[in-house]
């Protein structure tokens, strides 16, 4: 800058590939402020470095425009909680759904869970979002964990994210979040009665079905002469925990293992001490523990006699039961024993109850008890149902109200009832109460498991009318024509179509999808004659009111809103 007024500049870029830029600028700064002397004098450049001298400078300001862009969630899904249950439990699933244009549905992948027995469903209710998770029965053994998918859809077809719910079941008996004993074994089911030859157990602790480790285990036993080699121990890197018995006494011993966060212990099966210089029961045990209490499905049982540690062949053993039939109608049997030591026998029952079989021999002449069974009622849906809205009982209408409820009932089983629907989109059923819900037009199967693991189905067929109401207020004719097009239906033929729809289920405000509606007018097809004259009848599906009504020729007029698209499919 030789001068207040000019400013001359060079500048050298050198680029790979010997390629070089040199550019030469010259700027001119008028200053208003400022006589011209003062602007063409050398002495005046420094005062352009000071703070004063600038003042009047343009400011150098960005001016690139930067557009921050936020993708916007549309729709958003979220599952909090996992969920942690008993087999055969009911389980509230809760969602977190952030919707711009509303909620349509969420659609689930619970196949790993149907595979079991189990099954995601919509509560009933009208929320899109009300959904619960049915548990299965706990697999011994298995790893009893599931894991489900769910994807929302908004009532513009956009989706969410895919989101991943886990599920453990538990055993009977087990409290979530509780540190227990989930299975107690032996590793043998008799041994010498010399204080010598042991029997190991081993306990596996779990909470929510997740192995513990380092956890305490208490041992103690419930019946019988033994003792233990431990009163406790703890659990390894595996859950497991193990105590070995010993007796110098013939006869059955229970034991029992139990945690500090357990009420209450859990046993396991009897074993047996045996004086092998005598013939000895070594074994007793069941083909299954629950037969049909109908007089013909058996329990079988098998023991085993042993001398000398050899098979005792045609040796005499007597059964006994205190409930149900040991061949034929008596509670008693003598059975001889084949060439392999084994005796058997079968108890039937034709009522319910539980049966505690007991065998012994001459030689020893002390009882041994097998584990007790279960003879149940067998299971069934009552073929009638119970319409909701009038309470009438019979067989299920072949035209359905869209969100009519009805209640099945189940019959005998143990009485503690879970309901499920294979198919929720035509028809949800509460798990609790066997109340079904109606969706939509089609066919499903409605399935009832009892505590006692039977299974009763009811099947829904097809209906010959879906009537559904399509719109959430009142429209002029033509818009509730076109709605019940779009739909695939078509309005009510008649008042007469309606009135049929009343009669079977009631006041459409009974229901839980129209709760709160005080009046449902609905239009119905136009006559020619209603065509020329602008009007046409209607029916209320909540009051019963029709137009027009006895005595009356009047109807109502189609170009204004008086009616419901209420829509026949």
């Amino acid at each position: 800058t030789p001068i207040p007024l000019v400013t001359m500049g060079i500048d050298y870029r050198h680029g790979t590939g010997n390629e070089n830029d040199l550019l030469y600028s010259m700027q001119f700064r008028y200053q208003f402020d400022k006589p011209w002397p003062q602007q063409i004098e050398p002495q005046y450049v420094n005062e352009l470095r000071t703070l004063s001298g600038s003042r009047y400078d343009l400011v150098q300001r960005n001016n690139n425009i930067i557009l921050e862009y936020k993708k916007q969630d549309i729709l958003s899904l979220n599952i909090p909680h996992d969920i942690n249950g008993t087999e055969h439990s009911t389980q509230k699933i809760q969602l977190i759904v952030k919707s711009k244009y509303g909620l349509d549905r969420i659609v689930w992948d619970d196949s790993a869970l149907r595979s079991q027995g189990g099954q995601i469903q919509h509560s009933g209710s009208q929320s899109a979002q009300d959904y619960q998770a049915i548990l299965p029965a706990y697999v011994q053994g298995g790893s009893n964990i599931y894991k489900v998918t769910a994807r929302a859809y908004d009532r513009n077809g956009n989706s969410s994210n895919n989101v991943q719910l886990t599920i453990t079941v538990l055993p009977n008996g087990q409290v979530v979040d509780q540190v227990g004993v989930t299975d107690f074994t032996a590793d043998k089911t008799s041994a010498k009665a010399d204080n010598v030859d042991t029997i190991t157990y081993t306990a596996t602790v779990k909470k929510n079905g997740v192995a513990q480790a380092n956890a305490p285990v208490t041992f103690s036993i419930v019946s019988g002469t033994a003792t233990l080699g431990a009163n406790s121990a703890k659990t390894d890197g595996n859950g497991k925990a193990t105590v070995t018995l010993k007796s110098g006494t013939p006869g059955q011993v229970v034991v029992s293992a139990k945690t500090a966060e357990m009420t209450s212990p859990l046993n396991a099966s009897a074993v047996i001490f045996v004086d092998q210089t005598k013939a000895s029961i070594t074994e007793i045990k069941a083909d299954k523990t629950t037969a049909k209490a109908n007089g013909s499905d058996a329990i079988t049982y098998i023991v085993k006699v042993m001398k000398n540690n050899q098979p005792e062949a045609n040796h005499s053993v007597t059964f006994s039961t205190n409930f149900g039939n040991l061949g034929g109608n008596s509670n008693t049997q003598i059975v001889k024993t084949d060439k392999d030591g084994r005796a058997t026998v079968k108890l039937t029952s034709g009522v319910a109850g539980n049966a505690v079989v007991s065998a012994k021999v001459s030689e020893v002449n002390t009882e041994v008890k097998a584990p007790e069974v279960k003879f149940f009622s067998v299971l069934s849906i009552d073929s009638n149902v119970s319409i909701i809205g009038t309470s009438a009982n019979g067989a299920l209408p072949n035209i359905w109200l869209r969100y009519g409820q009805f209640k099945l009932t189940a019959q005998r089983g143990d009485g503690k009832y879970q309901w499920r629907c294979q198919d929720p989109s035509v028809a949800s059923v509460d798990a609790l109460t066997g109340r079904v819900t109606l969706l939509k037009k089609g066919t499903t199967t409605i399935e009832v498991v009892s505590g006692d693991n039977q299974t009763a189905m009811y099947t829904i067929n097809t209906p010959t009318k879906f009537i559904s109401v399509e719109t959430q207020n009142k429209v002029v004719y033509s818009d509730a024509e076109a709605t019940c097009r779009m739909n695939n239906a078509r309005l009510p033929s008649s008042t007469s179509e309606l009135k049929d729809v009343y009669n079977k289920w009631g006041a459409a405000n009974s229901y839980e999808g129209y709760k709160g509606k005080k009046t449902i007018t609905a239009w119905t097809q136009q006559t020619e004659d209603d065509k020329q004259k602008g009007w046409t009848s209607t029916f209320d599906i909540v009051t019963k009111n029709e137009i027009p009504s006895n005595g009356s020729n009047s109807k109502v007029h189609v170009n204004k809103a008086n009616a419901f698209a209420v829509c026949v499919r």
